[in-house]
């Protein structure tokens, strides 16, 4: 079943598939890399033998919804180019050898883990940092060779595109009144810090300060979504477009 999955030319490229034994053993497709095999105790199901059935033990297959968009590198990157940010959703039933959906009263699907739409993606940092320079008109060249010459290849290469980047945000409010008329303002400023890593120091030291105001707002926090309760390790992803890892011609 999970080659056939596998070998579909309509779903494959959206699915990863892991086997489970009715021992609790997952079973990875052939040609899994052998340091993640190794690293999870796990084997391909080509490799397994199995020790016969179990009476009243169930196995299954698990499908994750795995996709990664083809897209250029990093020397002929635009901001118009498009990246996904909505995970691919999987809609399991079981239907009859015609297709068409049936009752069966032994087999089920069950949804084990939501699929979240991810933050901090180093595609949308770079667009948010290419924004808060062109408000400094240093904006970043179409023209390849333009870019290399205003340093935007610089800027472009600063983000890891494929990373994941924490988010700090800091408003300052200034109210005030505009003299002669009296018209009551707000002036905000607000200052956005990205980082690969947690900046634990920073916000500790950020909280104090702020908790140590009498006369500031108290700081809002936001904590991601509920992480699935039943985590099961997947591979890395194939990168389909061999192209993302050439430079671009004569630079």
């Amino acid at each position: 079943m999970g080659k056939c999955f596998n070998t579909n030319p309509i779903v494959a490229p959206f699915l990863q598939i892991v086997v489970q034994t009715e021992l609790g053993q997952l079973l990875y497709a052939p040609g899994t890399s052998a340091a993640f095999l190794a690293l999870n105790s796990a084997i391909t199901w080509d490799n397994y033998v199995s020790p016969g059935h179990t009476t009243n033990a169930c196995a299954g297959i698990i499908i994750n919804g795995a996709y990664v968009d083809t897209k250029f590198g990093d020397c002929s990157f635009q901001i118009s180019d498009f990246y996904e940010k909505e995970p691919v959703k999987l809609y399991a039933s079981e239907v009859d050898l015609n297709g068409d959906p049936c009752t069966f009263d032994s087999l089920c699907t069950v949804t084990e883990c939501e699929g979240l739409q991810a933050q901090g993606l180093g595609e949308t940092v770079l667009r948010e940092l290419t924004l808060s320079e062109s408000y400094r008109q240093n904006f970043l060249a179409t023209d390849i060779r333009i870019r290399e010459i205003t340093q935007g290849n610089q800027l472009v290469s600063s983000i890891n595109r494929n990373a994941l980047y924490f988010r700090t945000i800091l408003q300052h409010n200034v109210p005030r009144n505009y003299n002669p008329s009296g018209t009551f303002d707000s002036d905000q400023y607000l200052l956005e810090i990205y980082s690969l890593a947690a900046l634990t120091t920073f916000n500790n030291d950020t909280a104090g300060w702020l908790d140590a105001c009498g006369t500031c707002d108290t700081s809002e926090n936001y904590t991601c979504s509920k992480v699935c309760l039943v985590p099961i390790p997947f591979p890395t992803l194939p990168v389909y477009n061999p192209y993302n890892t050439v430079s671009c011609w004569g630079l």
